[in-house]
């Protein structure tokens, strides 16, 4: 079975910040040590001072020279959002494979809901299932917000797919935001309406200019 890593970015990647790249320097570690035939760098055009860089592209330019050269690198670069990220590496993925999906611990829960979604094509009633299933593997009679939170510290196990987490943020409102943004990313799965809203805010967040509309015949 070929093994396939996929890195989801968090803004233009800077040298300068240490815990980025404590987080791109861990993944290359892990992509060079094992079996690691490919590898799917996530993230869109975010920063409109460099409207032509993608949050993928400035990850794949700090691995080029660190990152061994027998490894196909592949590049989704249009997402804004997690969900985005996971919807838009699937046609870079092979589900055939031992897939590690490597990200912030704040946005496991969300990373692996959407990739369940996307991905293994589960419902929401068989997602919600398997986190539980994955909880009792470590704890039969008690599922607390103490106990999920120190599994998915570990990360998590879903198929043939590993979730990985990194600890990019530990503050209070950082935590409670990723939460909050993880319901309604969620609920937007389900929801055109949602969806849009979600990107429309990602737009507005990164202060990105809203797309053209096609012209009206």
């Amino acid at each position: 079975m070929a093994t396939t890593a996929v890195l989801l970015g968090y803004g233009l990647f800077d040298t300068s910040n240490e815990t980025y790249r404590g987080y791109v320097d861990g993944f290359i570690d892990f992509a060079n040590s094992g079996n690691v035939e490919r590898v799917v760098l996530c993230g869109g055009r975010t920063d409109p001072r460099r409207p032509l860089v993608s949050e993928a592209a400035s990850m794949r330019d700090y691995m080029s020279g660190r990152l061994r050269g027998s490894i196909e690198l592949r590049l989704e670069e249009e997402s804004l959002t997690t969900m985005q990220n996971i919807e838009g590496a699937k046609r870079f993925v092979d589900l055939e494979d031992e897939i590690f999906v490597f990200c912030a611990s704040a946005k496991l829960p969300k990373v692996a809901w959407c990739a369940m979604h996307y991905w293994l094509g589960m419902g929401r009633a068989e997602i919600a299932g398997a986190f539980i299933s994955y909880f009792r593997e470590h704890d039969n009679n008690h599922i607390t917000a103490e106990m999920a939170g120190e599994v998915l510290s570990r990360g998590m196990t879903v198929r043939n797919i590993r979730f990985v987490p990194y600890a990019m943020w530990n503050d209070a409102n950082s935590m409670l935001g990723n939460m909050a943004t993880t319901l309604i990313e969620i609920e937007a799965l389900y929801d055109r309406r949602l969806y849009d809203e979600a990107i429309g805010r990602a737009r507005k967040k990164f202060g990105l200019a809203e797309p053209a509309l096609n012209a009206q015949p």
